[in-house]
């Protein structure tokens, strides 16, 4: 049990330091990512009220 606690907490850790060093990495892609997403949802937004 104790070993099994133990693997977990490891690969807890290494997912952890992957995921931070992925997004240290892929931030900017991510930015220009989220951004497009928030420009559509607008323009999306802005043409349901200007239809309505």
């Amino acid at each position: 049990m104790s070993q099994y606690g133990y693997e977990a907490v490891r690969q807890i850790r290494e997912e952890s330091s992957f995921s931070a060093a992925s997004i240290f990495k892929y931030g900017k892609r991510l930015r220009e990512t989220l951004s497009f997403n928030l420009s559509a949802f607008l323009f999306i937004l802005s043409f349901t009220f200007g239809a309505v």
